[in-house]
């Protein structure tokens, strides 16, 4: 969707997980956007448009706070110009999701200080990108948003067909669940089962494992990162995960402010 970036500079904690406070004016476009956040690995912080955006910022320092409103476009003025005033986030960079196409809206949000606006329904991979622009990841880099993708697919290693149960899968790659661990590095083809009609077959090597041991939440297995991936193969497994995405964020829905549009 429609978008203007404004210059400025990469926001990050190094080492640390990075913190998004997610601020809407319903509690529903809170709920969508929260979840996407989670999906790009951050840990999201809630809060209505108003002051308690603001004291949340300040209580959590994020490295990024997205604004989100509809008809309530003062409400959203007055909380990016707050959060521009506060010399605690005066370096934070803020994202505004409005549903104002107007030149003015748009000319304000930049004069406040915003570093990109989007007009509803967002592009999921606008957003991404935008995010990735204004956030530093200095460790632990997720280029690619992962879909929760609960299925059994077939692990192809050494003349051996193993099936197994995926985690969550991403463009990069997939993570499954396995009390059985492969060494690092090992080559395998993960199969995913048929969707609209066509099977997908990712070659790939695992880049890591976890026996679950040192983290009692952590999912026993290891993750495998696709490589040398053929343009169709790209194309069937970005409509696998946009589909298996749109059904955690509900995008059908008329408030949803996240488009799964390409």
């Amino acid at each position: 969707m429609k978008r203007e970036a404004i210059g400025g500079s990469k926001n990050g904690s190094k080492g640390a997980q990075r913190k998004v406070v997610v601020s809407a004016d319903s509690a529903t476009s809170r709920m969508y956007l929260s979840l996407l956040f989670k999906r790009m690995g951050f840990e999201v912080v809630q809060a209505p448009l108003g002051l308690r955006t603001v004291t949340e910022s300040k209580r959590v320092m994020p490295s990024l706070v997205l604004l989100s409103f509809g008809m309530e476009t003062d409400e959203g003025l007055a909380t990016l110009k707050h959060l521009r005033n506060s010399i605690m986030l005066s370096s934070v960079p803020v994202i505004v999701v409005a549903s104002g196409e107007e030149a003015h809206l748009q000319g304000e949000c930049k004069r406040l200080g915003c570093r990109a606006y989007f007009i509803k329904p967002v592009s999921l991979d606008d957003l991404h990108r935008a995010v990735n622009e204004w956030v530093a990841y200095d460790t632990g880099r997720r280029r690619h948003i992962r879909a929760s993708y609960k299925k059994t697919v077939i692990l192809i290693h050494g003349g051996k067909r193993d099936r197994t149960r995926a985690v969550n899968l991403s463009e990069g790659g997939i993570y499954l669940k396995s009390e059985m661990l492969l060494p690092v590095g090992t080559p395998v083809t993960v199969a995913l089962p048929p969707s609209n009609g066509q099977g997908c077959e990712l070659p790939g090597a695992v880049i890591y494992a976890k026996d679950g041991e040192e983290e009692e939440e952590v999912v026993p297995g290891f993750a495998v990162q696709f490589k040398r991936l053929e343009p169709k193969t790209s194309f069937n497994l970005r409509h696998i995960i946009r589909t298996s995405f749109a059904k955690e964020i509900k995008t059908g829905s008329p408030q949803s402010p996240v488009s799964l549009d390409d």
